[in-house]
């Protein structure tokens, strides 16, 4: 059972639990990889009977509240109580508590699986979405790459044009300079200069 089931069903504190776990008298298991992950503890009926024999706990890990609980816990020993009034065990008790355990972790087991699934429908959706609208996306990107193609045409031409343009400017420019220069020698020959 969980540690928290385990501090409930054996009325013994967390920090005393973790005590018997650290000194290897409690198994337990880690149920995931995290430091911070749930810790799983076996509590079986010879560790229930033998439950009043603490472990003696370090001082620096003592805090006030836990020291006057074991305080409280440590008074009553076995030599007070008589034989009729040693406190019974139940078995079917002990038993009911942990199936109640076992069916809470598989409850929260299947409300993560839950949660999980319910996002990676979402993240379906949201994919099926984004694959109904690449269609339209693509046909608008091959309506810019025409409308890009156009204009590139287009200012081809307009450059050949205005090569062109300029090509028959020089021809006339030469043309006009090669009449001024025929015009200016027959003119020097005409008045000698």
């Amino acid at each position: 059972m969980l540690l928290q089931d385990a501090v409930q069903a054996t009325g013994v504190s967390e920090k005393t639990l973790r005590r018997y776990v650290k000194k290897k008298v409690l198994q337990s298991k880690r149920m995931g990889k995290l430091a911070n992950s749930p810790l799983q503890v076996w509590i079986t009926p010879e560790f229930a009977k033998n439950i009043n024999d603490d472990i003696p706990e370090e001082q620096d890990e003592l805090d006030v509240v836990d020291a006057e609980a074991e305080s409280i816990e440590n008074e009553y020993t076995e030599e007070d109580f008589s034989t009729s009034e040693k406190p019974q065990l139940n078995p079917s008790l002990e038993v009911e508590q942990i199936i109640k355990s076992i069916a809470e972790q598989f409850g929260n087991k299947l409300d993560e699986h839950k949660e999980v699934i319910f996002q990676l429908r979402h993240e379906l959706q949201e994919k099926e979405t984004q694959l109904r609208l690449l269609p339209d996306l693509q046909k608008k990107l091959e309506e810019e790459e025409k409308l890009k193609d156009f204009e590139t045409t287009a200012l081809r031409k307009q450059i050949e044009e205005l090569n062109k343009e300029n090509a028959d400017l020089k021809e006339a420019a030469e043309q006009l300079r090669k009449t001024a220069l025929e015009k200016k020698s027959l003119w020097s020959w005409f008045t000698g200069k």
